[in-house]
């Protein structure tokens, strides 16, 4: 698959030797954080990804919680220049087998290929409202056709669209956002991956969208533990 490689090390690369390989693979960025998820970063770039909490309401506390994570593009509400081109997972501790915890992946070209050219183009006129100075939900980086979007699940979804295609009100808006989500959520085109201690996934943020299935604890059992980097 284009995009999206995976490594296998005969043992689990430290946090040191981690960022050494995302230094060899782009530039390392520093984890922007809330205060909450602080004690989480290593070397300020180096994140740690656990389910210490068995379910959170906050999207921002969901990454070390046991929620199910929907399918988003990497701070995709924010300015091209904070959002990371490539981002690196490394498997410390993996899920217990079919008890969730899975690493989702949707290839964003799958989706654009179910979607109109109207569509297309009425979502790259469409952002966030509340993130006024976020990107387009869909445009062209370097040629590439690029999707900028995550899923808000239950919380309200406030768009704007600054576009002059002709009749596109928003009832044509909101059914290309509505289209979007169900072809994101095709089971077709999703793909996990069956991690083991010290396997890692590089991917590109802009080729696929990613998630994470709800978490279900085994007493006794592993406790999932990623470190993540985001590059750019």
């Amino acid at each position: 698959r284009r995009g999206i490689a995976r490594l296998d090390f005969d043992r689990c690369p430290s946090t040191v030797e981690f960022l050494g390989l995302g230094a060899r693979l782009g530039a390392v960025m520093e984890t922007e954080i809330n205060a909450e998820l602080r004690p989480y970063v290593e070397n300020r770039s180096v994140l740690n990804l656990r389910h210490d909490e068995p379910g959170t309401s906050r999207y921002d506390l969901a990454l070390v919680a046991a929620n199910y994570l929907n399918l988003h593009t990497e701070i995709a509400v924010h300015p091209l220049h904070k959002q990371p081109r490539y981002i690196a997972l490394l498997c410390v501790e993996p899920p217990e087998r079919d008890h969730g915890g899975q690493t989702v992946f949707v290839p964003m070209a799958a989706i654009r290929a179910r979607m109109s050219a109207i569509e297309l183009d009425v979502l790259a006129a469409t952002n966030c409202h509340d993130f006024s100075a976020g990107p387009p939900m869909f445009s062209h980086r370097e040629g590439l056709p690029v999707f900028c979007f995550r899923d808000f699940g239950d919380d309200e979804l406030r768009w704007r669209y600054t576009g002059t295609i002709e009749a596109a009100g928003p009832e044509t808006v909101r059914g290309a956002i509505h289209d979007l989500l169900d072809a994101m959520y095709d089971p077709a085109t999703m793909f996990g991956v069956h991690w083991t201690a010290g396997s890692a996934v590089v991917f590109d943020n802009w080729a696929y969208f990613h998630g994470r299935s709800r978490i279900r604890p085994v007493p006794g059992g592993r406790s999932r533990h990623f470190k993540q980097l985001k590059l750019r």
